[in-house]
C-alpha cells in the first residue's frame, strides 16, 4: 500500500471578512513571503493598505522558498536563510537582490519543471517593481511629482499575472 503525501496551506489567522477595515494595525505576514511593498517602515507601522496584489505576491514568494531548498519535505539546501535573518529592511534587501539575479538561479533537480512557472511568476513581480521605479525616476527627472504609482484593480492584477504565465508558455 502506498501512502501519498499531501498538504494544505492556509493563513486564517490573518484573514478578514470582505468589507471589514483591514488597512492598519500591526505588520501581518511572514517576512520571507510578504510582498516587497510591505517590508518598509510605513507598512510595518500599519500605515499602508494591504492589497490583493500583496497577497498574490506573497504566494509567489513561497515558490522559490520550496523549489530552491526542499526535497521530499526536507530542507536540504538552505540558500535563502538570509530572508529570515534580521528585520524587514534586511529581508527586503536580500529578496530584492534575489529578484534582480533571478535569471541566474537554479532550482533543485526535483523542481526543474515547476521552476519554469515560478520563474515567470517572479518575472511578473520584478516587472511590477521595475514599473514603480521607472515611474518614480521619470517624476524625479521632470522635477515634479506625478502622484503615486497607479495601483491596478485586483481583476487587472490577476489578468496581468495570468498573461505573464500564458505568454511564457505560448
Amino acid at each position: 500500500m502506498t501512502c501519498k503525501q499531501s498538504g494544505v496551506m492556509n493563513d486564517w489567522d490573518l484573514s478578514h471578512r470582505t468589507g471589514e477595515n483591514h488597512d492598519g494595525g500591526e505588520r501581518n505576514g511572514t517576512l520571507p513571503f510578504m510582498a516587497l511593498d510591505l517590508l518598509d517602515e510605513k507598512a510595518v507601522a500599519g500605515e499602508k493598505k494591504r492589497l490583493y496584489r500583496h497577497d498574490l505576491e506573497g504566494l509567489i514568494w513561497i515558490l522559490p522558498w520550496v523549489f530552491l531548498q526542499y526535497e521530499n519535505g526536507r530542507l536540504v539546501h538552505p540558500v535563502l536563510s538570509a530572508w529570515c535573518a534580521g528585520d524587514h529592511a534586511t529581508c527586503l534587501a536580500h529578496r530584492s537582490h534575489f529578484l534582480r539575479m533571478i535569471a541566474d538561479v537554479e532550482p533543485l533537480p526535483l523542481w526543474i519543471i515547476e521552476w519554469n512557472m515560478a520563474f515567470e511568476a517572479l518575472v511578473w513581480v520584478h516587472n511590477h517593481y521595475q514599473a514603480q521605479e521607472d515611474h518614480a525616476s521619470f517624476s524625479n527627472k521632470r522635477n515634479h511629482t506625478s502622484g503615486p504609482f497607479p495601483e491596478p484593480h485586483p481583476k487587472d492584477v490577476y489578468h496581468s499575472f495570468l498573461r505573464q504565465l500564458l505568454d511564457a508558455w505560448g
